[in-house]
């Protein structure tokens, strides 16, 4: 191969757009390195096994060759190269050392340990926030209760699917007015088989700003608890999935009430994104000063 070609190659997958794999859902680091070799020689053909050696250092593409074609289990060090290559963030680091040594280990107590660190690491994987104060979402909840539903694996945006699923009625209108405000975001996209999907794989709707006007969020409290009426009609009204409760809380306990919410909301982190879910739950907890004392 030409020096100068293989320079310039391996210079242009520099600029190689980021990868927007989801590396928590691998178990084993050969098949992320596959997955990862193949997004981006997909999206540039020149971006070889040898190109991808050449930028981690090594003198030959065996190693990554053999990795790949599962001839060779992967080495810590092929890990520490290509996190520092591709500027991965610490996350994302700890969790693919992790796979690789639960790839490269032989012992079932072994395996087992790593094991519960991987689920240590999942617990505390870091979620984007959708910062949005736009009036759209905040007093349309069926907006964000479609955003939650694509995460089901058969999910369709029609009012036949969601008839069957739903206890109240929506119309194909409003479905495709929320599903045109979600892309128009950011928030989804349309795939190239022109289903849509997700642009982040873990990511919340919410509202990150305290100095939202009290009466927008007071409209989207009363619409949520609406849509809640329309949801369980034949359910009273003391046994409906959806409440708010007032605590009289001293200052000094709320502290401790914070960190085991926070912890509550750690775990269940820990078991969702399953894409083989046939119903969506939410999880919200909201603390609301109502005196100062």
């Amino acid at each position: 191969m030409n020096p100068d070609l293989e320079r310039n190659e391996v210079s242009e997958n520099l600029s190689a757009p980021k990868s927007e794999l989801d590396y928590t859902g691998y178990l084993y680091f050969s098949e992320y390195l596959s997955d990862f070799y193949q997004e981006r020689h997909s999206k540039n053909p020149s971006f070889s096994v040898r190109a991808l050696a050449k930028m981690l250092g090594y003198a030959s593409p065996s190693l990554i060759g053999d990795v790949l074609s599962k001839k060779r289990k992967p080495t810590l060090d092929l890990v520490s190269k290509l996190s520092d290559r591709f500027h991965f963030p610490k996350h994302q680091q700890d969790y693919l050392v992790k796979i690789c040594e639960y790839e490269r280990a032989t012992v079932f107590s072994e395996q087992e340990r790593i094991m519960r660190e991987i689920r240590s690491l999942l617990a505390e994987r870091t979620w984007k926030m959708f910062d949005t104060n736009q009036f759209d979402l905040m007093i349309h909840p069926h907006v964000t209760l479609l955003y939650s539903m694509m995460a089901l694996k058969d999910f369709e945006p029609t009012q036949a699917y969601l008839g069957e699923r739903l206890r109240f009625k929506l119309t194909q209108k409003q479905i495709d007015q929320a599903m045109v405000t979600l892309t128009s975001l950011g928030h989804i996209r349309k795939s190239e088989t022109g289903r849509y999907e997700y642009t982040h794989s873990n990511s919340v709707i919410g509202n990150r700003h305290s100095g939202v006007e009290s009466q927008l969020v007071t409209s989207y409290q009363l619409s949520m608890l609406e849509l809640i009426r329309q949801v369980y009609p034949g359910v009273s009204e003391d046994d409906r999935d959806g409440r708010v409760t007032t605590l009289s809380i001293k200052k000094k306990d709320l502290p401790v009430l914070i960190d085991e919410i926070k912890k509550a909301h750690r775990k269940i982190m820990t078991f969702s994104d399953d894409v083989e879910a046939e119903e969506i739950y939410t999880f919200a907890s909201q603390l609301i000063p109502m005196s100062k004392s």
